[in-house]
């Protein structure tokens, strides 16, 4: 496959630079367009009228693309009646030129990932990784055998996500078009599975698992779901548009992790012993965090402003006796709560 190139344009003089800037904007606009309308026809089959709208170009000028889409040599199909484009045979990028540390840290990643590729957008990570390898110069993997399988990573544990790839799928599609989906969905916490539409907003793999986050139709509020808790799923007709005021940054807010509780934020302070105080103060748990270190006894105070209790609460309870919540009082009541429970049940003998 070749890319559209744009031609050279004169550089000198005040107009001609003028001109060769927003030249090059429009070219790079083409470009991003024309690699939006090969990612969307490649993942369904997308009309006319839906790529115009999120190309936010006119109906000719999306014709004009896939023509010349046509003319670099991608064989892309355009229905005569339902005016639905499709790319059926692959598109392969060109050869990339890597430097030795690129290419050993792709490969390292590669190689770890494919080790246990059990979640979506990993599946062919195993063929990927023999293709970047072969496509290497011999001078390249000459150096970089040795160093096979010395550099490792440990993964932290996953959700295996079996049985919900095409959950996974039918979000990612319909994200890709704006489409809502409607979904079966059953949460540990209710006996019963929901039902709902569901606008998504958002893909994230957080906490050993994928979510999506979007409009929910039962609740009529954004919502946070487990992919791997959908049972039934289908895209639907309905199209939406993600409100410009969405962010993932500000839907999350302080949250600890992932789920933000309602109501007013939480100043929380904890101190942590001497054993695991440096392991505390060496990685950055939330955006808010402090860390003050107490010289005389090695321990430190950990602080941080979060939306919602209960799930800092599960962390703390991590560190066991080696840690004690200062403040608030409400998730101190929270952790003794627990500790309550933890006693009722080891004691019970």
């Amino acid at each position: 496959m070749s890319f559209y190139r744009p031609p050279k344009t004169p550089s000198d003089g005040k107009e001609s630079g003028k001109n060769s800037a927003q030249n090059r904007t429009t070219y790079v606009d083409r470009v991003r367009r024309l690699l939006n309308i090969i990612r969307l026809s490649q993942g369904g089959r997308p009309k006319i009228e839906e790529l115009a709208t999120i190309c936010q170009v006119s109906e000719r000028t999306i014709y004009r693309d896939i023509d010349k889409l046509r003319e670099l040599g991608i064989v892309i199909s355009l229905h005569p009646v339902t005016h639905r484009v499709s790319i059926s045979d692959p598109v392969y990028l060109p050869p990339v030129q890597f430097t030795l540390e690129e290419a050993f840290t792709m490969l390292t990643l590669c190689f770890e990932a494919a080790k246990e590729p059990v979640f979506p957008l990993l599946d062919a990570i195993g063929e990927a990784t023999c293709k970047l390898f072969g496509a290497l110069p011999r001078k390249i993997t000459d150096q970089l055998r040795p160093l096979t399988g010395k550099v490792m990573m440990q993964k932290a544990p996953i959700h295996l996500h079996d049985g919900s790839r095409v959950a996974f799928d039918m979000v990612r599609e319909a994200l890709m078009k704006n489409r809502a989906v409607l979904m079966k969905y059953k949460s540990p916490k209710d006996a019963d599975a929901m039902t709902t539409r569901l606008h998504p907003y958002q893909i994230l793999f957080a906490r050993h698992a994928w979510y999506v986050i979007g409009w929910a139709s039962l609740f009529k509020e954004i919502r946070t779901f487990h992919i791997g808790r959908i049972l039934e799923i289908q895209v639907t007709d309905e199209k939406f548009e993600t409100p410009k005021s969405f962010s993932l940054d500000r839907y999350l807010g302080n949250a600890w992790s992932l789920i933000p509780e309602p109501g007013p934020d939480s100043d929380v302070e904890i101190r942590f012993s001497p054993l695991v105080a440096q392991n505390v103060s060496e990685v950055r748990w939330h955006k808010t965090q402090q860390v003050e270190k107490n010289d005389q006894d090695g321990s430190v105070i950990f602080q941080v402003r979060v939306s919602g209790l209960y799930e800092i609460s599960w962390w703390i309870l991590g560190y066991g006796k080696e840690a004690e919540v200062l403040s608030p009082p409400e998730l101190r009541d929270i952790m003794r709560k627990h500790i309550e429970e933890l006693t009722r049940i080891y004691l019970a003998d």
